[in-house]
């Protein structure tokens, strides 16, 4: 059995072989840079050669032990390169061996819940095991189009916010992290509600990490006067650009300003050549609603879930 430390460079040598094929937020880099601490991960190796990863999230709370999504990290979930010649059926075949092996190598934990990547398909293994399909949902945007095409299937009212930011809002690059987590925190202000993000510092390492690795950009709306209107932190691999992180001053959330910044993270995807923009969809009605009007096509992906403890469970309810 590999050590920690054993199986992290292994997924680093992995991850730097097949990193046009990873999504960003399943590559060594980010777990290490961005995750930070409290993450490990299973997998499966011959001869130092990896085949098979699935990297976790470990959160503490009380006495029990969860493997949930890290902050930010949209997907992960397991990854595995599959034999070469490889048919339909062994595929599967491969797929349900991999995911035995992976499950058997985890940890113990009162719940798991895990957001898996775009590709994953075959939840089967899991279910046999006793977790949970549980379906969510995002909107992909096609950017093959030309321009004017894209902006034209965009809904009424996103095109009048965007026509109407333009006249007084001006786009800027950030420098750091700070309006950005400003304008995030105002959205849940705006609604009365506490940020769900504890780790205030992920902010600025998120910013760090697409500057050092040239991966992404934030931008940030202002008017006239120099007041933050919204902020906006765009993210891509080798196939998607991503909308990971954005809010709008509660102040200024009428202005247009965030619209106006999402057709600027589409046109940049398409600059650079991109096949998709990724709205990481909410199932927040009034999100899902806003996000629906920039024309992707609904796309659903697998939760995976378990729970092992009822008195996680009794604690919950009488919470409530």
């Amino acid at each position: 059995m590999n050590t920690s430390e054993e199986k992290r460079k292994l997924f680093q040598k992995f991850s730097e072989e097949n990193e046009d094929l990873l999504p960003f937020s399943l590559r060594y880099s980010w777990w290490n840079e961005v995750v930070g601490k409290s993450w490990d991960l299973t997998l499966i190796s011959n001869e130092n050669q990896v085949s098979a990863v699935w990297p976790y999230h470990i959160r503490k709370r009380g006495p029990w032990n969860l493997i949930v999504q890290p902050h930010f990290t949209p997907y992960s979930g397991v990854f595995m390169i599959y034999p070469e010649g490889s048919k339909a059926s062994t595929k599967i075949s491969f797929e349900n061996k991999v995911c035995e092996e992976l499950i058997n190598q985890l940890p113990d934990f009162d719940e798991l819940k895990q957001n898996f990547h775009l590709d994953f398909k075959n939840a089967l293994p899991f279910v046999w095991e006793g977790f949970e399909d549980i379906k969510r949902y995002t909107y992909l945007l096609d950017l093959n189009p030309e321009k004017e095409i894209i902006y034209e299937n965009f809904r009424a009212n996103i095109r009048k916010q965007i026509q109407k930011a333009e006249k007084q809002i001006e786009l800027k690059e950030a420098t750091d992290s700070s309006n950005l987590k400003l304008a995030f925190e105002g959205s849940f202000q705006s609604q009365n509600i506490a940020s769900p993000i504890d780790d205030k510092e992920i902010f600025q390492r998120i910013f760090d990490y697409v500057s050092k690795y040239k991966c992404g950009q934030v931008l940030e709306a202002f008017d006239a006067d120099g007041n933050l209107h919204a902020a906006a932190l765009f993210i891509w691999d080798k196939q998607q650009a991503y909308y990971l992180i954005g809010g709008s001053v509660a102040t200024y959330k009428n202005s247009g300003a965030m619209s106006l910044l999402m057709w600027h993270g589409i046109q940049l995807a398409k600059e650079k050549g991109l096949n998709q923009f990724n709205f990481e969809g909410s199932s927040i009605k009034a999100i899902e609603k806003y996000l629906r009007g920039f024309g992707g096509e609904l796309h659903s992906f697998s939760c995976i879930f378990k729970n092992n403890s009822k008195t996680l469970n009794l604690a919950r309810k009488v919470k409530r």
